[in-house]
């Protein structure tokens, strides 16, 4: 976290995925704090402009999200609309859209 922080995003990976492989190990894939560390090696990569990476990341939380949350957790809606912003920045802008309603749609409905 300190090294995304500094932008230092090139560090960055490497501690998450030692963090990520630690907590598989002793929390378990579904952990939601398992889960939290992948969707910020998502991040990271999404800034690093990996963006297939990312994606890669960003779905393995939300698959893990949704399974062990809920699909209108507000962890699982902060995974998508983070999926969403990577469509976006690839000029995807209809996938974006679709992604961005989704989170919207859970938001609403956990929120009113």
């Amino acid at each position: 976290m300190v090294f995304k922080e500094q932008g230092q995003y090139e560090k960055a990976p490497e501690w998450y995925s030692r963090a990520v492989n630690a907590k598989d190990k002793t929390l378990g894939n579904d952990h939601p704090s398992t889960l939290a560390t992948v969707h910020n090696m998502a991040w990271v990569l999404k800034e690093h402009g990996q963006y297939q990476k990312a994606l890669e990341w960003y779905r393995r939380a939300l698959d893990g999200t949704e399974k062990s949350l809920g699909k209108d957790h507000p962890q699982t809606l902060c995974t998508i609309t983070n999926m969403a912003e990577l469509f976006q920045r690839q000029m995807q802008y209809e996938t974006a859209l679709e992604w961005y309603q989704r989170a919207l749609d859970g938001t609403e409905k956990t929120l009113g």
